[in-house]
């Protein structure tokens, strides 16, 4: 089991399919002597047991609680797909799935994997948004949108045209530090694999929507805090969401975000660079 330290956080992950990790994770990897707080295993197990005892029922997961962990699980049918174990204080975090019940169990653990490291994140009050993040000029920008809306193509366009870095191509980690909000890579990048183990300022958040025309907007506030609920992980614990609306508050104080209308070519690129570092014309 290696050991990795991730934004910061020092965990062991043991994973079982090199699909989406290799030649991504290895960049964050740290030396076998290093103390971490966390530890994740994968395991395929067929059948997987429901556990006994007084379940509830969420909105898509099965979750039982004792005094020695909390288990959160899916079924299909009578059957379960996929398990976490979560035991004591939440460092030792197992993940089971059942191959006969997932056609690719190797996306499976790539998912699960991604998940568990994000609710881990947000113990760690960072906010994992939906998005591509790029590093130009020594910050960060971050272009934000539902699913197949363009965000990524819109940093590939940065990407042919500037000279950037990736960050992140999926979800990008913020964290509030030092009076302003940093961005961290992380090998959870989706299937592309963009990403990076660095860390910047982060400078703008664009919400991209698709456009006839290029066109950058204002928002309010109320209009930002809509858009970025629905692009964050949001917190499954009650006691955990006045600490991110703490940090969403500062965010939206603190950094500019705008909406986004753009068409899907370069120009679209080369505009919102020019109203962003020179204050020109925003729309073509």
């Amino acid at each position: 089991m290696k050991k990795y330290n991730i934004a910061g956080i020092h965990l062991a992950i043991h994973h079982l399919f090199d699909d989406y990790l290799k030649d991504n994770i290895e960049a964050y990897e740290i030396s076998e002597h290093e103390k971490i707080d966390y530890t994740i295993e994968c395991q395929l197990i067929h059948p997987i047991i429901e556990p006994q005892g007084q379940n509830i029922i969420s909105k898509s997961a099965y979750i039982y609680r004792d005094s020695k962990k909390m288990i959160v699980y899916n079924k299909k049918g009578q059957h379960i797909k996929q398990m976490i174990e979560y035991f004591h204080d939440e460092s030792k975090i197992t993940i089971l799935i059942d191959p006969t019940l997932h056609p690719r169990p190797a996306e499976a653990e790539y998912i699960m994997l991604s998940m568990v490291f994000m609710e881990i994140a947000m113990k760690h009050r960072f906010i994992s948004i939906h998005g591509a993040a790029i590093k130009f000029q020594e910050e960060a920008i971050i272009f934000s949108a539902p699913s197949q809306t363009g965000k990524s193509t819109h940093a590939s366009y940065w990407d042919q045209m500037f000279s950037i870095e990736w960050i992140n191509d999926d979800k990008p980690l913020i964290r509030y530090e030092n009076d302003g909000f940093t961005v961290y890579g992380s090998p959870f990048s989706g299937k592309s694999k963009r990403n990076k183990n660095i860390h910047c300022p982060l400078r703008t958040i664009i919400f991209l929507k698709q456009g006839k025309t290029n066109h950058l907007s204002s928002l309010t506030d109320k209009e930002i805090f809509e858009e970025l609920m629905i692009n964050i992980m949001r917190p499954t614990e009650e006691k955990d969401w006045h600490l991110i609306i703490d940090d969403l508050n500062q965010l939206i104080k603190k950094v500019p975000i705008y909406r986004y209308e753009a068409t899907h070519n370069n120009e679209a690129a080369r505009i919102l660079k020019s109203y962003l570092y020179q204050g020109e014309s925003h729309e073509s």
